[in-house]
């Protein structure tokens, strides 16, 4: 009897246990069907299209000096004049300070002397040579004569009109005629030697003195560059030599506005456009500018390097180091389809947008090409006529069910 009734209870608790769970899974599949409904999710939506829109653009940028030289000394020695002051406007070429060089002068009064005493050894060479050349043309009229006359004492005795001494004695001339004449163009020679040494001693003279003259000249510091010193670290009594700066000429005469540009717009530009340049200092006028530079390379972060050169104002002078901003026009606008930023959803490196395919949104990459402003151009990803999500994706998932509160056709402002 108790088997029975064990039984019995055993089999009206599997029954309620059976029930319960059927009643649970009602409820369960009730939520789930109102949380469904619940999770509709209302969008704006406008349609693609193509257009064209004008593409400004803005970069910021740092006004960087024109040409910045490092002052040098070419000498070696003690300052003994300093001429200028750190923030002087400086010339080219200027002298600005002076080295000790009164024993380079000594030397070069010396050599000055020397040189002086070389050119009275060629006046004096040059008048022996004159005078070597004189004697050979005595020398030579000798000889001629003494030709004669050996030829006439020959033919006399030829006739028995003379006698052989007289002929001996006539050839005795001739030969010391010809001995007067090699010695007086050896005369000559030694002449001309004596004219050639006597050059090349000027010539060394010369070079002498050109070198302490450049010795001298090197103890002057000049100005690279036409500029301000904006850096000067000498001073009287200082010791300088070659090798290290002794101070900085900035040339802000024209300025370079150095700004990066990211990949996708650097095509809007090229060298010798010219663009116009704002500061924050100066902000109701802008500066005519001109592309300089356009690097071949961009950085880690696709980014290019460009240069804008911009001629400094004088009623307005900019200072090398102030922010700038690169702005304008691309003449003719760009035409494709843009799209807002804002409607991005993720990166600019791994742009996606949502579109309303039937009554659910989906997730779509896009590549991007330029951008003008709050407006991206989209190169791929996107065609005329689809549903953008413009407002809502916030609370979106790729497959998301959606309702379209408001819809109208994309366009730039």
């Amino acid at each position: 009897m108790k088997k029975v009734i064990f039984a019995l209870i055993a089999v009206l608790l599997v029954g309620w246990g059976g029930y319960t769970l059927f009643k649970n899974k009602k409820a369960i599949d009730a939520a789930s069907q109102k949380k469904e409904e619940q999770m509709v999710i209302p969008v704006l939506i406008e349609t693609v299209k193509r257009q064209t829109i004008s593409s400004d653009f803005s970069y910021i940028g740092t006004f960087m000096p024109n040409r910045e030289v490092a002052i040098g000394a070419e000498g070696q020695g003690k300052l003994v004049k300093v001429m200028v002051k750190e923030g002087d406007y400086v010339k080219q070429g200027q002298v600005l300070a002076k080295i000790d060089d009164e024993m380079l002068r000594i030397k070069l009064q010396a050599e000055e002397a020397a040189l002086e005493t070389q050119k009275a050894a060629l006046q004096t060479a040059m008048n022996a040579q004159s005078s070597a050349q004189n004697g050979v043309e005595t020398a030579q009229t000798m000889l001629n004569k003494s030709k004669k006359d050996l030829e006439r004492f020959e033919n006399l005795l030829k006739e028995n009109a003379t006698t052989d001494i007289a002929v001996q004695n006539a050839k005795i001339g001739v030969t010391q005629a010809e001995n007067g004449l090699n010695q007086a163009q050896m005369a000559v020679k030694q002449a001309i030697m004596g004219v050639e040494q006597a050059r090349f001693g000027i010539k060394q003279a010369e070079t002498q003195i050109a070198s302490t003259n450049k010795m001298i000249e090197q103890t002057q510091l000049k100005a690279p560059v036409s500029g301000v010193l904006t850096s000067r670290m000498f001073d009287l009594g200082s010791m300088v030599g070659p090798g290290a700066p002794l101070g900085m000429v900035t040339d802000v005469s024209t300025l370079k506005l150095t700004v990066m540009i990211p990949e996708a717009d650097i095509l809007k530009f090229s060298e010798g456009q010219k663009v116009g340049v704002k500061t924050d200092i100066y902000s109701d006028k802008t500066f005519g500018g001109t592309v300089s530079l356009i690097s071949v390379k961009s950085d880690n972060a696709h980014s290019y390097k460009m240069e804008v050169a911009v001629a400094n104002s004088g009623d307005s002078p900019i200072k090398a180091g102030m922010y700038g901003r690169l702005t304008g026009e691309t003449k003719g606008g760009v035409e494709g389809i843009f799209i807002p930023r804002n409607v991005l959803v993720g990166s600019i490196q791994e742009p996606k947008v949502f579109v309303v395919q039937g009554s659910k949104a989906v997730l779509k990459p896009i590549v991007l090409g330029v951008s003008s402003g709050d407006w991206l151009e989209v190169k791929e990803g996107l065609t005329e006529g689809e549903q953008l999500v413009t407002s809502g994706q916030i609370n979106l998932d790729n497959g998301s069910p959606v309702t379209i509160q408001l819809q109208g056709a994309l366009g730039a402002k």
